[in-house]
């Protein structure tokens, strides 16, 4: 069984047309699941009624990592690479994140964090064999949201990392703990605040996010083949 989270995407709505929804308690809280094609699907914004900063990753990350072989996170981001314009599908090879959740509360466990390689590369191949074009590997960060970030952070910020995000990198981080593997695709659906001199606009970023929907669900349809 693959897991699937997905957000501002609207994945899951698409690929839950099928399937049977259920309720997954955990110690983190209850998770709704949707279970269909050998998915397991998780809204990770629950159809927009839960903000970035709002999301208890430890729970879903525990729902799906009791049911799944693997999770595969689609992630929208900003760019804040000028080679990586808005409307590029991005396989990110590496992230930051300066404050990361844990599973590990009172115990001093040293995980060293990353994404799943031959997950990585299911991914790329499944783009392949599709003729999605995508941009193997990108440094994801990391933000707390719900704000977008202001032009001196993403100075910052691009001198370490091409995409900005407020999710994908504590579902890796989390994964690597739940020892289930994970990587993730991310939609690039915006210039970052002030790169060239662009301001972003929420409703654009969704209206690009809808733009690559499709290719996505074929990546992923692709991908519960071999997973």
């Amino acid at each position: 069984m693959l897991g699937i989270i997905s957000g501002t995407l609207p994945l899951a709505a698409a690929l839950q047309r099928s399937g049977r929804t259920q309720t997954c308690a955990t110690p983190y809280g209850d998770v709704i699941l949707t279970i269909a094609d050998e998915m397991c699907i998780l809204d990770r914004h629950v159809d927009g009624a839960v903000p970035p900063h709002k999301i208890e990753h430890r729970a879903n990350i525990k729902a799906l990592a009791d049911r799944c072989d693997a999770i595969i996170g689609i992630s929208s981001a900003g760019s804040m690479n000028p080679g990586i314009t808005p409307g590029t599908i991005v396989v990110p090879d590496d992230f930051i994140h300066l404050d990361p959740p844990s599973f590990f509360e009172k115990d001093a466990v040293h995980t060293v964090p990353g994404l799943d390689e031959k997950l990585r590369k299911s991914i790329l191949a499944a783009c392949q064999d599709l003729g999605v074009t995508v941009r193997n590997g990108a440094v994801y960060y990391q933000t707390k949201g719900p704000r977008l970030e202001t032009p001196a952070e993403i100075r910052m910020m691009s001198r370490f990392a091409d995409l900005v995000g407020m999710t994908a990198a504590s579902e890796a981080t989390l994964a690597i703990e739940a020892e289930i593997p994970y990587a993730f695709i991310c939609s690039a659906d915006n210039w970052a605040n002030g790169i060239g001199g662009v301001t972003p606009d929420y409703t654009s970023i969704v209206g690009q996010a809808k733009k690559n929907m499709d290719s996505i669900i074929e990546i992923v349809g692709r991908l519960t083949d071999g997973v």
